[in-house]
């Protein structure tokens, strides 16, 4: 039996028009104010669910028990991973007074993914398929988060703070020998779809310095302050959208000023806050011939705050790199 696919055509052979999204008269222009998407990694204990409990208005998706001595309000402990996409859509479609959304820790989340990959797939562990397959499937699952995620903040204008460990991995340099560097906890390709969904990616640690005396060996010390970093280096992943400084206090309010002064600058102020921090950056590395050249840049910046903004954190660079060199001679 010969079946044939009916093509309804158009009286008069001309297809109805439809109605235009992608259209110059649609065209945005300047600044889009959106809720945050942060993932912070650091290590055990240094204060990341504090750090997220000091957001507007925050309700946590807890699956350990970092937040136990802290005055949070939690959703129930997912079980599951239907627990998780649960979470997000009670918050997208319930009334709530809730402002930031608290995910806390990915890394206890991911075997709740990997189960229903698993389940899904009729897979015994998510390594049975192959190197790297059961992850790679993996990353749908993680997707179709995103995507809750993505409608969760359209709907409600929620932030949403992703907490991960984080974990030294070996970098494959492409360049030059291998290296270990700290990068968040779960699988790789997880991470790199959170770290390019994320506006901020950051790092938290204790300050820590090394001191070393004669020929004995060199001795780690640490101050107790805690701090994040903004911008990817060879030892962490990091990075943000907002032109923060690339060392900052674990603090959200230092971290919420720094992104409220880049969308809403007050240009003059600004630029005379970077170009008093970059004058005492200068003076801390003591190079005159160096401070010269520096400021020949600042003159032509003028009141460009984005320009002084690379200006400031190229010289904080540098004076870390001196300061490190200087430590491991001593």
């Amino acid at each position: 039996m010969n079946t044939t696919t009916a093509v309804v055509t158009p009286r008069n052979g001309v297809a109805p028009a439809r109605a235009k999204y992608m259209s110059l008269d649609n065209v945005r222009t300047g600044k889009l104010k959106q809720p945050l998407r942060i993932l912070l990694h650091g290590v055990p204990g240094v204060g990341k669910s504090s750090f997220a409990a000091e957001a507007p208005k925050p309700v946590f998706l807890c699956a350990d028990n970092g937040t136990s001595d802290l005055d949070v309000a939690r959703l129930p402990e997912p079980r599951a991973w239907e627990d998780v996409l649960e979470a997000v859509r009670v918050l997208t479609e319930d009334d709530h007074p809730y402002e930031t959304f608290v995910i806390d820790p990915l890394n206890w989340i991911e075997p709740m993914c990997w189960t229903a990959v698993c389940r899904e797939k009729g897979w015994s562990s998510i390594e049975e398929p192959g190197f790297m397959k059961g992850p790679t499937a993996a990353v749908d699952f993680w997707r179709a988060l995103v995507a809750r995620l993505e409608r969760l903040q359209a709907t409600r204008r929620m932030h949403v703070i992703l907490l991960a460990h984080t974990a030294p991995r070996n970098f494959k340099n492409p360049e030059a020998e291998d290296f270990h560097r700290y990068q968040s906890g779960i699988d790789p390709l997880a991470a790199g779809l959170f770290q390019g969904w994320c506006d901020a990616v950051l790092f938290a640690k204790h300050e820590t310095f090394t001191e070393k005396a004669g020929k004995q060996r060199a001795r780690g010390r640490s101050t107790g302050v805690r701090e994040m970093y903004t911008e990817w280096n060879a030892a962490f992943d990091a990075k943000n959208r907002f032109g923060l400084p690339a060392k900052l206090p674990l603090s959200w309010a230092e971290f919420h000023d720094g992104v409220e002064r880049y969308r809403s600058p007050d240009t003059k102020t600004r630029a005379a806050e970077l170009r008093a921090t970059i004058g005492k950056l200068l003076a801390a590395y003591g190079d005159e011939g160096y401070a010269a050249k520096a400021n020949a840049y600042i003159g032509a910046a003028q009141d460009d705050v984005k320009r002084l903004d690379e200006i400031e954190n190229r010289i904080a660079a540098r004076l870390r790199a001196k300061q490190e060199n200087e430590g491991e001679g001593a």
